[in-house]
C-alpha cells in the first residue's frame, strides 16, 4: 500500500529522527552554566557528562562529571595459549647412524674411476634382469675405485637355474682347473626357479669371478636385489688387494661382517638411513636368534668366543655369524679406526699373512684388547634392541 501527502512525509521525518544515533547528542557543545534546552538532558562534552538542569527560571548546564574511562581489556589468553606449546622435536641421530654418514662420506671422497667388469650370459639367462644387477655392482664397486688392487677386471657370469653344465665350462674356462664348479650341489643357496643365487669364487685364481644364478621365476624386489649386489661388491674389493683365498689369511667374521657392514653403509646411495636402521635391527635380531644366550653374557666370555670365531670357518658361515655378528664386529673397526686404517688392515694381514699381528700393527692393540672392547660395543648393540 502506497501512502500519500503529508502524511508520508512525516512519517519518513520521523523514521529517520528515531535512526539518528545517541553519539550525534553528545556533539553539542555544554559549558557549565550555559544554557540547554531539555530539562534532565544528558550530554558528553570533552570528557565530561553535563545535565541539563533548571536553575531559578533558567535551564542550564550543570558542572558535568567526569566520564570514567573504560580501559579496552585485552583478550585474556586462551589456556592453550598459555599452556607451553610443544616444539616439533627433532630427531636424535644416533651414533652408529652418525658413523654410517661419516663412512660413506670417506668413501664418496674421490671420484669413481671407471670399474673394468666383463658379462657373460648364458642362453636361458634373463637379460634384462642381469643388466640391472650389473649397473648395481658397478654403482656399489665405484665406492671403492680408489681402494680397489691391482686384480681386475672382475667378471659377472649370469645363468639360470638350468644351466649347471654352461657354468662348469665357464669355471673351467675363467678359473682354471682350480676352479671349484660345486656350488651348484653346495648348501650356500638353493638352486631354483624362484631364488636368485650368488657365488663369489674363493679359490686360489688370478681373477675375480662372481656367478649369478638369476631363477627363471624370480620375484625379488629390485632393492632386495641391489642390497645383496652391494655386499658382494665388497667382497670384489675384498679380492682385488690379494691373489689367493682371503679364508686363508683373514677371519671369516671379518670377511662377510665388513661385506655386510659396508653394504649397508653403501646402500645410501639408493636409500635413507632409516630403511637402513631396519635392515640393520633384522641383523641383530637375527643374531639374537642364532645365539639366544648372546645378550646375557659377560663381554669377556665374547670376547673368547671371537678368537674361537677366527678359525671355524664352517660354524661361522653356516649358523650366519659372520654375516650379522661380524656386520657389528666390523662395524665398532670402521666406526672407531676408521676407512683409511681398516684398508690397511687388511694390505698387512695379506703381507704377513698374520691376523692378530697386523691388529698389533696396525691397530696398536693386542688381540684380546681388541676383541675386548669390541664384545662390550657389540653388547650394547645387541641389548639396545632386545629390551
Amino acid at each position: 500500500m502506497r501512502i500519500k501527502g503529508r502524511l508520508a512525509g512525516g512519517l519518513l521525518i520521523s523514521l529517520a529522527f528515531s535512526l539518528i544515533p545517541a553519539v550525534a547528542i553528545s556533539a553539542e557543545k555544554a559549558t557549565p552554566g550555559s544554557k540547554c534546552k531539555v530539562q534532565k538532558q544528558k550530554v558528553v562534552y570533552l570528557d565530561r557528562t553535563y545535565i541539563c538542569i533548571k536553575s531559578g527560571k533558567k535551564l542550564v548546564w550543570n558542572k558535568g562529571v567526569k566520564v570514567a574511562v573504560q580501559p579496552n581489556p585485552t583478550p585474556a589468553p586462551s589456556d592453550k595459549a598459555n599452556s607451553p606449546q610443544p616444539t616439533q622435536a627433532m630427531p636424535v641421530e644416533k651414533n652408529w647412524e652418525r658413523g654410517y654418514r661419516r663412512i660413506f662420506s670417506e668413501l664418496s671422497v674421490s671420484s669413481p674411476k671407471k670399474i673394468l667388469i666383463e658379462t657373460i650370459h648364458s642362453p636361458t639367462v634373463n637379460l634384462v634382469r642381469a643388466v640391472e644387477i650389473t649397473k648395481n655392482f658397478s654403482d656399489s664397486v665405484s665406492l671403492y675405485s680408489e681402494l680397489l688392487g691391482p686384480i681386475q677386471p672382475f667378471y659377472l657370469v649370469f645363468l639360470s637355474e638350468s644351466d649347471n653344465d654352461f657354468y662348469k665350462e665357464q669355471v673351467l674356462k675363467i678359473e682354471g682347473p682350480q676352479g671349484d664348479s660345486s656350488f651348484y650341489m653346495g648348501d650356500h643357496c638353493q638352486v631354483s626357479k624362484q631364488n636368485y643365487c650368488a657365488y663369489g669364487s674363493n679359490k686360489i685364481s688370478p681373477k675375480i669371478v662372481f656367478y649369478q644364478i638369476l631363477g627363471s621365476q624370480m620375484n625379488r624386489a629390485p632393492e632386495s636385489i641391489k642390497i645383496s649386489n652391494y655386499h658382494e661388491s665388497v667382497h670384489i674389493y675384498q679380492q682385488s688387494l690379494t691373489s689367493e683365498s682371503m679364508y686363508s689369511f683373514m677371519p671369516p667374521w671379518f670377511i662377510e661382517g665388513q661385506a655386510t657392514f659396508l653394504g649397508n653403509v653403501s646402500t645410501q646411495k639408493f636409500g635413507t638411513i632409516q630403511e637402513i636402521e631396519i635392515q640393520r635391527i633384522s641383523q641383530i635380531r637375527g643374531l639374537i636368534a642364532t645365539l639366544p644366550t648372546l645378550p646375557k653374557l659377560e663381554s669377556t666370555e665374547l670376547a673368547s668366543l671371537f678368537t674361537r670365531y677366527e678359525k671355524d670357518i664352517e660354524y661361522v658361515t653356516k649358523n650366519s655369524l659372520g654375516y650379522n655378528l661380524g656386520m657389528l664386529m666390523s662395524e665398532y673397526l670402521y666406526l672407531t679406526f676408521g676407512t683409511e686404517s681398516v684398508h690397511k688392515l687388511i694390505l698387512n694381514t695379506y703381507d704377513n699373512q698374520n691376523w692378530q699381528n697386523s691388529v698389533k700393527n696396525i691397530l696398536g692393540l693386542e688381540i684380546s684388547e681388541l676383541y675386548q672392547k669390541m664384545a662390550i660395543y657389540v653388547l650394547e648393540q645387541v641389548n639396545s634392541q632386545n629390551q
